[in-house]
């Protein structure tokens, strides 16, 4: 149907919406969502384009601002933990500008590891990008991902206390490959981090053990350069460094989430400012 779009005119072309009505009548497809068609719809139109020359795929390389821009993901990774294979996952904070990244290593991927990377991240750094940081639609951060809405996304609450305190801007990237492009940087650190530090598997006894490895190789790599640069990682982080925000006073507690406490003799809704939550990432 999309070939045969090639050479209609453009207001007769088939939409993912008039598409899924023939599939269910033509071939019975009647447990199609219209979700999964609209999502092939979106990546195979444009295949289809490219291939008959309708369309130049086309790369714009990217300048960074020093301290403006920073990448976050996470990465699978296997440890022979206190001697168990166990599969972990690698937090991953990457500078745009100079590419100086920041890894830890966590049993989940859930909001609290991910709240506790990005504040071991933005000590480690010594200050927070005062533009944006790029992200997947990682479930810590995003509840829903409004589609046909440019990149409006429904976020999770307390990943918004949790950005105000700290004063970034989030950006999420599309789904699929072209969201892969839109943060490069991220993705190949990830794999160039598991494949240099990573192989063979780490055999340590705990993650607290793992992740003072960690620290140690991520200052190891500052004296590497990345690709054509002239300049090392650590030449580029000094700029990156001076251009950063300041950190707040106090960190944000990445344990429970806020909930609120009723004051019974006035049955005002308070909200609890403190908690006293040991991390479960010792």
């Amino acid at each position: 149907m999309l070939i045969e779009d090639l050479d209609a005119p453009r207001k007769q072309r088939h939409t993912a919406r008039r598409i899924l009505a023939r599939l269910i009548d033509e071939h019975g497809a009647a447990d199609l969502s219209y979700s999964t068609v609209r999502d092939y719809v979106r990546v195979r139109r444009a295949a289809v384009e490219i291939a008959a020359g309708r369309r130049v795929e086309a790369f714009v390389p990217q300048e960074h601002v020093p301290g403006y821009e920073a990448e976050v993901d996470f990465g699978e990774v296997w440890v022979v933990l206190a001697g168990v294979k166990t599969k972990c996952h690698l937090f991953a904070f990457r500078l745009c500008f100079s590419g100086r990244a920041v890894h830890r290593i966590y049993p989940t991927q859930a909001q609290e590891a991910f709240l506790e990377g990005h504040i071991a991240a933005f000590h480690t750094i010594g200050g927070i990008p005062t533009g944006q940081i790029k992200y997947d639609n990682l479930t810590a951060a995003v509840q829903s991902v409004l589609y046909g809405q440019g990149r409006a996304r429904v976020e999770n609450d307390r990943w918004v206390l949790f950005r105000s305190h700290y004063g970034f801007d989030s950006f999420y990237c599309q789904p699929g490959i072209m969201g892969a492009h839109e943060k490069g940087g991220i993705e190949g650190d990830v794999g160039r981090f598991r494949r240099t530090w990573l192989s063979p598997m780490p055999v340590v006894d705990s993650l607290a053990e793992l992740n003072e490895k960690v620290i140690a190789w991520d200052q190891v790599d500052e004296d590497r350069r990345i690709g054509s640069r002239i300049r090392t990682v650590k030449a580029d982080y000094a700029l990156d460094r001076d251009a950063l925000a300041a950190l707040p006073v106090d960190d944000f507690d990445p344990g429970l989430p806020l909930t609120p406490r009723v004051d019974r003799s006035s049955l005002i809704t308070v909200r609890m400012a403190k908690y006293s939550v040991p991390s479960r990432f010792i």
